[in-house]
């Protein structure tokens, strides 16, 4: 059983993670809340639950709260993570990796945080890097995305 998303008959499914079982159903036609899934979810501990949805909203309503690049002739930044959000909710791979790079103190946690919150909420959104492989595999099945913090001293050397 897949965590959110899952695709069934050339149809997204995210789920809400609510109390009703609700989902998000996108087509090519749009997207519309159901209150029954096709598709049973699989709930890891910590889970939480998604906003739904509403009609009108765009991804760009995101910008405010990332601190990337603002210059109109430099939207590089906020593509690349607005891409990573539609990558993430869309269910089949290849499944993309968000690195953030930057100075000390420049919100690269906030950011990650804050991507995290909309794709996969839960109740520990920052996390330390695995001390090994088994660890990796298990935090993955247990969570549509992987956030961890600082992995300089653990893989780069």
């Amino acid at each position: 059983m897949p965590s959110i998303p899952a695709i069934l008959d050339d149809v997204t499914y995210v789920d809400l993670v609510d109390d009703n079982w609700r989902v998000v159903e996108i087509d090519s036609d749009g997207w519309r809340v159901l209150n029954r899934s096709p598709v049973h979810f699989r709930r890891a501990r910590g889970m939480l639950p998604l906003p739904a949805p509403e009609p009108g909203g765009s991804i760009a309503d995101l910008r405010p709260f990332l601190n990337v690049e603002t210059d109109d002739d430099k939207d590089d930044d906020f593509v690349l993570v607005a891409s990573f959000v539609a990558y993430a909710l869309g269910g089949a791979g290849p499944y993309t990796i968000l690195a953030v790079s930057g100075e000390q103190g420049t919100a690269k946690s906030t950011l990650t945080r804050i991507v995290r919150s909309v794709i996969d909420p839960n109740v520990a959104p920052l996390r330390r890097p695995p001390r090994d492989e088994r660890d990796l595999m298990i935090a993955a099945r247990n969570g549509h995305k992987r956030r961890t913090a600082s992995t300089s001293s653990r893989w780069n050397g």
